[in-house]
């Protein structure tokens, strides 16, 4: 390692060219090739040194005007780093230490030649060694620049603990960390407890399992978070990194590493997590406002629905059925606005679940579809539903809101004696589902403004009786929630097409039945002219009750569905129809009570479920049991149809019977 290199540069100081011939012919004697210069002049020292890179220097002693001397100092200016070795005949033992001690790497006398090789094989191999060291010096140097520099960019400190002395050093930035003045990083504690004794309580005994993890082999690297005791009395967040160095063995000698300060991201995380707080808290209180809004609100509305729809059969002088009439149009304004805004404050809350289930969109299309039968039938609108009964992955009740403001819009804008259709057709692995209507249409710039809260086409005068310009708002946001997107064909005058695509699957069949339980006696027969109506708000039950009774009902009422429970134990006979409110008082809700009912009963009594409350669950749950659902407010003539639906015995056995071509 370090050898000679196969030919030698060598620069020959010296005034006579035999001997530095001598000197060459020697070098190349002993197996080295070489490539020499001869100089004898300050001037031509110096040209060299500063043109040509040298493997070695040798210099005589004594040249006119020149010598050793001079050309070790000159050297030594430049900077030469190669060895330089004093070749010479006679000389002074004083003027060779001099040289020697200036120096001079080694002297060797002319007269004894054999021992140049030698020397020059030491001095070129010490002389490399020297270059490497500093080399590598230079290298540790600039890393450690770079790193010093990298921890103060970082605003970092840095800590370095010997595990076998204890000891531990902590840089000024550390120290500055914890409000110590600079300058102190400098001392080294006789132990680690200027760092443990710092720490918070509550993160002591992380840290410390922290590291004896690592120490221990566990963990590639150390990384902790904790609190450390600032000069002020307070508390700095700080995050330690580090790595232990070990001997051969795997023992850990010290670990070094460094030390960062993070108590603004800690206090900006904690803001940022006070904030979601906030907010989920806000949401929540939110969500409560409209559940609570959204049953409470109705109810007023109901009695009052049903109280003016009393007094209109009662009433006989036209001016006062007039008032009458006028007092019902504005009931249904204030009562289609009160849904709409609760559905628009819902969808943009983000409150409303998605709970997707796979079903045949055809059915969910022709139970909304009969929900305006009685309207399009009163205006010769003829309203079909049609196409393939595939099945989808969706949410039915987020879909049948959908398609439930679809077709209010579409016979809104339709004329007497035109046509709605419904149709579920395939579009390869979708189902299109269209609300087709020969209406008025929506002309080309309007036909994406429509979908924009409160806009509607050919009703500039706000006419409450042209509906409020929020359905097709409402459309848009809950598509959204199902992943899906409505999409608008139409000709001003010849219609409109609404279309939303759902993803098809394989049907998947399961059995619907309800298993009884056990009774010996038979059913009771039923009383055709009677009801069990279950409802526990005074105004509410007074009114239904009374407008049943005016058609002609006997009726039951209980305020809870134990009383429910109790009457029935008792009944000689079951009612025709059971109406129940879906909040009870107690431990049953209307649909759990109903279901109780039907099974202690052992037959299946129609019942119709009314609610305020219009969360995607509730419609669920009531249509899983087989109920109709009502929500509040609803219209008398609307209770009615359906209370005549449910009780036919060919309603019972085919309430899935829509229209269909």
């Amino acid at each position: 390692m370090h050898a000679l290199p196969p030919v030698l540069n060598v620069l020959i100081v010296d005034d006579s060219h035999d001997d530095a011939l001598l000197i060459a012919r020697h070098i190349r004697k002993q197996g080295h090739g070489i490539t020499w210069t001869r100089v004898d002049t300050a001037e031509d020292m110096l040209k060299a040194l500063r043109e040509t890179r040298w493997d070695v220097i040798i210099s005589d002693v004594n040249i006119p005007g020149f010598g050793a001397a001079s050309a070790l100092a000159l050297y030594k200016d430049v900077g030469c780093g190669c060895p330089f070795i004093v070749v010479s005949g006679m000389v002074g033992e004083e003027a060779a230490v001099s040289l020697l001690k200036a120096g001079a790497g080694d002297f060797v006398l002319k007269s004894n030649l054999a021992r140049l090789v030698t020397a020059l094989e030491r001095e070129y191999k010490d002389w490399k060694v020297r270059e490497e060291k500093a080399r590598a010096e230079e290298a540790l140097r600039a890393s450690e620049e770079r790193y010093a520099l990298a921890a103060r960019g970082a605003n970092d400190g840095l800590w370095d603990w010997d595990l076998t002395g204890g000891g531990i050093y902590l840089s000024a930035r550390w120290q500055e960390i914890v409000g110590h003045a600079p300058g102190l990083g400098a001392a080294l504690p006789p132990d680690p407890e200027e760092w443990f004794g710092r720490v918070h309580p509550e993160d002591r005994e992380d840290v410390h399992s922290a590291i004896a993890l690592h120490i221990a082999g566990l963990s590639p690297t150390l990384s902790i978070e904790h609190r450390l005791r600032h000069a002020d009395g307070g508390w700095r967040w700080a995050l330690a990194r580090g790595m232990a160095v070990r001997s051969e063995a795997g023992k850990p000698l010290r670990m070094a590493g460094s030390l960062t300060d993070i108590t603004a991201s800690k206090l900006a995380e904690q803001e940022i997590r006070r904030g979601k707080e906030e907010l989920e808290h806000a949401l929540a209180s939110k969500t409560r406002f409209l559940a609570a809004a959204s049953h409470d609100l109705r109810q007023p509305f109901q009695a009052m629905r049903l109280y003016q729809h009393m007094l209109s059969e009662k009433v006989a002088d036209p001016a006062c059925r007039k008032m009458v009439g006028a007092l019902g149009e504005a009931m249904s304004a204030g009562e289609a606005l009160l849904h709409a805004l609760l559905d628009v404050s819902t969808l943009d809350a983000g409150i409303v679940p998605v709970t997707r289930s796979t079903f045949p969109a055809l059915d969910v299309a022709s139970a909304v579809t009969r929900e305006f039968e009685q309207e399009a039938g009163s205006r010769r609108i003829d309203l079909r539903v049609a196409g393939a009964a595939d099945v989808v992955d969706s949410d039915p009740t987020l879909l049948s809101r959908i398609l439930r403001n679809l077709l209010s819009n579409a016979l809104r804008y339709t004329p007497n004696g035109g046509r709605v259709l419904v149709a579920c057709r395939r579009r390869g692995l979708l189902l299109a589902i269209e609300v087709w209507d020969t209406g008025i249409g929506i002309p080309p710039d309007m036909q994406e403004a429509v979908f924009e809260d409160f806009v509607q086409v050919g009703n500039p005068e706000r006419d409450r009786r042209h509906g409020l310009g929020l359905g097709l708002a409402i459309v848009r946001r809950t598509a959204r929630l199902l992943g899906c997107e409505v999409t608008l064909r139409s000709q001003p005058g010849k219609g409109s097409t609404f279309t939303i695509t759902l993803p098809r699957v394989a049907p998947v069949y399961a059995p619907n039945v309800v298993h009884l339980a056990a009774r010996k006696e038979g059913p009771k027969p039923m009383d055709a002219q009677h009801i069990l109506l279950i409802e526990d708000d005074v105004i509410q039950g007074t009114a239904l009750r009374q407008l049943l009774e005016v058609w002609g009902y006997t009726v039951t009422l209980a305020v809870t569905a134990e009383d429910a429970f109790a009457y029935m134990a008792g009944a000689a006979a079951m009612p025709r129809l059971i109406i129940s409110d879906f909040r009870l008082p107690g431990e049953f809700n209307g649909v759990q009570a109903v279901a109780r009912i039907c099974n202690e009963a052992r037959r299946h009594i129609p019942a119709i479920i009314v609610t305020g409350d219009t969360a995607p669950e509730r419609i669920k749950e009531a249509t899983a049991t087989g109920c109709r659902l009502l929500h509040k407010p609803y219209d008398p003539a609307v209770l009615k149809a359906t209370m005549e639906a449910i009780s036919e015995p060919a309603a019972t056995g085919g309430r899935d019977a829509g229209r269909r071509e």
